[in-house]
């Protein structure tokens, strides 16, 4: 699908070319050019972003033991457009590349936020809890997020919608190395507390008494 990806779109280009241009660059080239600095970029970060949401979404059902589980349960994916809409409004960013920090900072942010209301109660965390605290925070700031929006310069609203629409019509090499490195973080820390995680699933007690720090592997994974 993704070699598919080059060789399709507002103009078909055939696979012999794709490769051409992969291999023997010419800027002066038309096809090249719509190869390189267009098709590829988009690829690589669909790529990635499909890796991600497979890793955070395994790691959520982990968590929640829930095979239904997702990053938006745990207001994940709300703080991040929280984030965007405050960079787009505050700060002025119009770059695909200034987006994916600020919705990194958010989901960061979130994520921690979730993990300290879940662990509010002397008890600690719990799955439940974790569900509960994530379904509070996302509500509270999906509304803050609309808040922002309605009293937003139409151009801010546009930003956001063609950012909320996973569009990847402006992903560049930029983007794409900058989540390339927060995948491979992301990844790390996920194989760092996966057998944590497969403890945990056997249930807190078990897991503290196998030595599993359900604290710790929470706040990771959060």
């Amino acid at each position: 699908m993704s070699v598919l990806s080059l060789t399709l779109g507002s103009r078909s280009i055939d696979l012999a070319q794709v490769l051409d241009a992969l291999r023997y660059y010419d800027r002066h080239n038309d096809l090249h050019l719509i190869v390189r600095e267009m098709r590829v970029p988009r690829t690589l970060v669909a790529i990635l972003a499909g890796l991600a949401l497979g890793v955070a979404g395994a790691i959520m059902q982990a968590v929640t033991r829930n095979p239904l589980a997702e990053p938006g349960l745990l207001g994940i994916n709300a703080g991040a457009a929280l984030a965007v809409v405050i960079g787009a409004v505050a700060f002025h960013v119009v770059t695909p590349l200034a987006y994916v920090w600020f919705a990194f900072i958010g989901a960061g942010l979130a994520g921690i936020a979730v993990f300290i209301i879940g662990q509010a109660h002397s008890s600690g965390n719990n799955p439940v809890r974790l569900v509960l605290a994530g379904a509070g925070l996302s509500i509270m700031l999906t509304s803050i997020t609309g808040i922002f929006i309605l009293n937003a310069p139409t151009e801010v609203f546009d930003q956001f919608r063609h950012w909320a629409s996973g569009s990847l019509e402006r992903s560049g090499l930029e983007a794409a190395a900058v989540l390339a490195v927060a995948v491979s973080l992301g990844c790390t820390v996920a194989l760092l507390i996966v057998s944590n995680l497969n403890i945990l699933a056997l249930g807190k007690d078990l897991g503290l008494a196998l030595g599993a720090s359900p604290r710790s592997t929470w706040l990771l994974a959060c």
